[in-house]
C-alpha cells in the first residue's frame, strides 16, 4: 500500500523524469516511439498531481496515443516526396562547363556528379569554367542554363569600383 501512496505523492516527478529519459533515448534509438510516449508523460505530469494513480496512467495512454498518431501523421507528409533516381535526378543539379558551350553548333560538354555530358537546345554561349544547372535530359544530352557566380560578380564589381576610385584620385 506504501507504494500507491508513493506514486500518488510523487507520480508528477516520475512523470517528468520518465519523460525526459524517453526524450533522450530518442536521440540515441531514432523510433518516433519513444519522444511521443515521453512528451506525453510530460504533459501528464501536471495533472498527475492532482489525479489519483490509475487516472494518471489512463491520461498518459491517451497522451501518448494522441502524440504518437500526430508523429506519424507528421512523419509520413515528409517521406511523401519520390526520390528521383538515374537521369531524373539530375534535372535541378548544378555542373561545370569542362568545353564551352556554343549555341550555333550545339557543341559543349558539362561535368555534372563526375559525369560527362554533351549539350543540346542551347541558346547562349557559356565559356568553359562556368557553373550551370541542368534543365532538362534528352537521351544522353542536358540543355542547361547559366548560373550566376555571386562571389566572380562581386569580385568583379569591387576591381571596377577600385579603377574608378583610383582614376578619380588621380
Amino acid at each position: 500500500m506504501d507504494e500507491i501512496n508513493l506514486f500518488s505523492e510523487y507520480g508528477w516527478a516520475l512523470y517528468l523524469i520518465m519523460g525526459f529519459l524517453l526524450s533522450m533515448v530518442e536521440i540515441f534509438v531514432p523510433s518516433f516511439f519513444c519522444l511521443p510516449v515521453g512528451l506525453a508523460a510530460i504533459a501528464t505530469a501536471p495533472f498527475a498531481f492532482f489525479l489519483p494513480p490509475w487516472a494518471s496512467l489512463m491520461l498518459w495512454g491517451g497522451f501518448s496515443s494522441l502524440a504518437y498518431l500526430g508523429f506519424r501523421k507528421f512523419a509520413r507528409k515528409g517521406f511523401r516526396r519520390r526520390l528521383q533516381t538515374g537521369v531524373q535526378g539530375l534535372v535541378g543539379q548544378s555542373g561545370h562547363v569542362i568545353e564551352a558551350i556554343d549555341p550555333a553548333t550545339q557543341a559543349g560538354r558539362v561535368k555534372v556528379m563526375g559525369d560527362d555530358w554533351g549539350v543540346f537546345g542551347m541558346e547562349e554561349a557559356i565559356p568553359e569554367g562556368a557553373s550551370v544547372r541542368i534543365l532538362e535530359f534528352q537521351g544522353n544530352r542536358i540543355r542547361v542554363e547559366a548560373m550566376i557566380d555571386v562571389d566572380a560578380e562581386l569580385h568583379q564589381q569591387f576591381e571596377r569600383k577600385l579603377k574608378d576610385a583610383i582614376i578619380k584620385s588621380n
